[in-house]
């Protein structure tokens, strides 16, 4: 079973000590170089909502590291996860098996921009289509590397596909204003979870 969790990160104060804390010394000060606030509020957020899903799944402390292809995942193994976050929503997926998730805001895309995202196979609209394939890329962790374009994916009937061949199951919903998208290599049910600010750090908060 794969679980994801969606923050709307507009009542983060991200100068609050408390929630410092509660933030690793390397999203800090990758945060700290943000110049918009609702970019390093999403940021706080996504660690948030993993510090909240490992809770939640009885996983905690967190060891997280990177393998080879810079995905982070949990040094002692078991869960896997993947972060996400547009406009002012964080997201967090947590699942037994390789994930990898995406949120997209919904807006208008330049030609050139759909041109480089829509192939001819996609059952899917540009917004739907760019946040599968995010989430694709996310699972394997190859990201716009080896080869790996957005062009080479397609979207229909349940799965990614890569030059025509099945790569992954794709679930997608629509959330408020965004389209959530999550991939596994595994058939997974899932489950979308609404977080707000006060329901996280009260969870999460340790004296």
């Amino acid at each position: 079973m794969a679980e994801i969790f969606v923050l709307d990160t507009k009542g983060l104060n991200t100068e609050d000590e408390s929630v410092k804390k509660l933030i690793t010394d390397e999203r800090r000060k990758r945060t700290e170089k943000y110049l918009r606030e609702s970019d390093r509020r999403t940021s706080y957020g996504v660690e948030l909502l993993l510090d909240f899903a490992m809770l939640h799944r009885s996983a905690f402390p967190l060891n997280i590291i990177k393998d080879e292809r810079g995905k982070p995942r949990l040094r002692d193994g078991g869960l896997h996860f993947s972060f996400s976050h547009s406009g002012d929503f964080a997201l967090c997926a947590v699942s037994e098996c390789e994930v990898g998730a995406d949120i997209e805001q919904k807006r208008e895309l330049s030609d050139s921009m759909c041109r480089r995202i829509l192939s001819a196979e996609d059952s899917c609209g540009v917004i739907h289509s760019w946040s599968g394939k995010e989430a694709y890329l996310k699972l394997c962790g190859c990201g716009l590397f080896g080869g790996t374009s957005l062009l080479s994916l397609s979207i229909h009937d349940g799965f990614v596909f890569k030059n025509g061949e099945k790569a992954a199951h794709i679930f997608q919903t629509d959330f408020c204003d965004t389209v959530i998208s999550l991939c596994t290599y595994e058939k997974n049910s899932v489950t979308v979870r609404e977080m707000t600010v006060t329901e996280v750090l009260k969870n999460i908060m340790r004296p």
